[in-house]
C-alpha cells in the first residue's frame, strides 16, 4: 500500500473559464450511385465539454504554480490522471502533477462546474516522493469509499505514520487528518485507498475513456506540453488546438472586448475600489478576458511578483480596435507586462502596451 502526503496552503481562488459550446457534424453517405445528406448533431455532454477544458488546462501546465514556496526547480515532467473526486460527480476531476529537481511530485487539483460552466482550480497544492533527506516519504492515492483523496505521510525516522483525506470545498482544497500512529500499526476500517493511474501528458489517450461521444477527437500533446488534435470519425476538437510559440513571451488565448468603468465593475464581479472621483470612470477599457486564469511572474514596483492572472488589460496597445468581440492567440512579454501598484481597474490584473496577436 502506498503511503501518502498532503501540502496545506491557506489562500484559495476561485477561477473560472468559458466551456466550450456545441457542434455539429455532416456525414454524406454514397451507396449504388445514390448520394444522401445526413445531418447529425453531435451530442455533447457535460464530460465532453470537462475534457474540452482540461485539454486545455493541459496545454499551458508549465504555466502553473505546483510548489507552494516557489522555490524548488522543475524538471520539466508533467503527468496527469482522470477521476472521480466524489462519489455522485458527474464529470471527471484532473489531477495533474509536476516533478520537481528534488525528486517530489506536487499536485494541483481541476474540476469542472457543469452548473457554472467554469473550471474550478483550488490553488492548495498536494504532494507525494521520496525526500533525499530526513527519510520523508509520501503518496496519493483516491479514498476507497470514493469520497476524495486519500494522502499519507511518514518518515522512516520517527515511524510517525499521518493519513488524511482531502476534498473539494467550493474553490478550497480541504485536506483533514484523518488517523496517526506508526508505521506497521493496523489502520482503522474505511482508510483504504485505490491506486491512481497516472498518464504522462504526451499521451492524452485516457481522455477517450471518459467520453460517450464517437465523435470526440483523442488528444495527443507535443514534446513542448502544448496540445495537437487528432481526427476520430472525421471530426477534430478545435478547442485543444496546440498553441504556437513567440520566443520566450508568454502565449495565451482568451477573448478581447472593450469596457465601461462600470462594466469592468461587473465583470470582475467588485465594488468600486475608487468610490470618489476618478479620471479612469470617463474612459474604455479594453480587456483581454482569459480562457484559463494563470500563475505569472510578472513585474511590479516591488520586482518580479507571482500572482494568478485572469485579465490581461490592453487599453493603451495599439492596434486592437479591430479585435473587439473576438477569441485570439496572442502573447505578452514578462519583462514589459506588470502588476499595478494601486487601486485602478481592472483590479489586481496586469496590464500590457506589448501585445502580439497570433491567430
Amino acid at each position: 500500500m502506498k503511503k501518502i502526503v498532503t501540502l496545506l496552503l491557506t489562500t484559495t481562488l476561485f477561477l473560472s473559464l468559458t466551456a466550450c459550446g456545441a457542434k455539429n457534424s455532416e456525414n454524406t453517405d454514397s451507396q449504388n450511385g445514390t448520394s444522401d445528406d445526413v445531418s447529425t448533431a453531435e451530442t455533447r455532454t457535460p464530460v465532453d465539454d470537462a475534457l474540452d477544458q482540461y485539454s486545455i488546462v493541459l496545454s499551458q501546465a508549465a504555466l502553473y504554480q505546483y510548489d507552494p514556496y516557489g522555490d524548488v526547480p522543475s524538471t520539466g515532467n508533467y503527468r496527469y490522471a482522470l477521476v472521480q473526486m466524489q462519489t455522485g460527480d458527474t464529470v471527471p476531476t484532473l489531477l495533474l502533477e509536476q516533478e520537481s529537481t528534488d525528486y517530489m511530485y506536487y499536485m494541483r487539483v481541476f474540476q469542472y462546474d457543469p452548473n457554472t460552466q467554469t473550471v474550478i482550480q483550488p490553488v492548495e497544492s498536494l504532494m507525494e516522493g521520496m525526500a533525499q533527506r530526513g527519510g520523508y516519504r509520501g503518496s496519493i492515492g483516491m479514498m476507497e469509499d470514493g469520497n476524495g483523496i486519500q494522502s499519507a505521510e511518514a518518515s522512516s525516522g520517527s515511524g510517525d505514520l499521518y493519513i488524511s483525506r482531502s476534498t473539494l470545498n467550493g474553490n478550497t482544497l480541504s485536506t483533514v487528518l484523518q488517523w496517526s500512529g506508526k508505521i506497521g500499526d493496523t489502520q482503522p476500517a474505511g482508510l483504504g485507498f485505490i491506486e491512481i493511474e497516472w498518464h504522462d501528458i504526451s499521451d492524452l489517450s485516457a481522455f477517450g475513456a471518459w467520453s460517450s461521444n464517437p465523435n470526440i477527437a483523442v488528444y495527443a500533446t507535443t514534446d513542448t506540453g502544448s496540445v495537437n488534435t487528432e481526427a476520430a470519425n472525421s471530426d477534430i476538437i478545435n478547442s485543444g488546438a496546440s498553441l504556437p510559440t513567440d520566443g520566450n513571451r508568454i502565449v495565451l488565448t482568451g477573448t478581447i472586448n472593450s469596457y465601461t468603468y462600470d462594466g469592468v465593475l461587473a465583470l470582475q464581479g467588485i465594488s468600486d475600489p475608487n468610490p470618489g472621483s476618478s479620471p479612469s470612470k470617463n474612459r474604455n477599457f479594453r480587456l483581454i478576458v482569459l480562457d484559463i486564469p494563470q500563475d505569472m511572474t510578472l513585474s511590479s514596483v516591488d520586482g518580479f511578483l507571482s500572482h494568478m492572472a485572469s485579465i490581461i488589460d490592453v487599453s493603451y496597445a495599439n492596434g486592437l480596435e479591430g479585435y473587439d468581440g473576438q477569441h485570439v492567440i496572442f502573447s505578452i512579454d514578462p519583462n514589459t507586462t506588470s502588476w499595478p501598484s494601486d487601486t485602478s481597474l481592472p483590479l489586481g490584473e496586469p496590464g500590457t502596451s506589448d501585445i502580439h496577436i497570433l491567430g
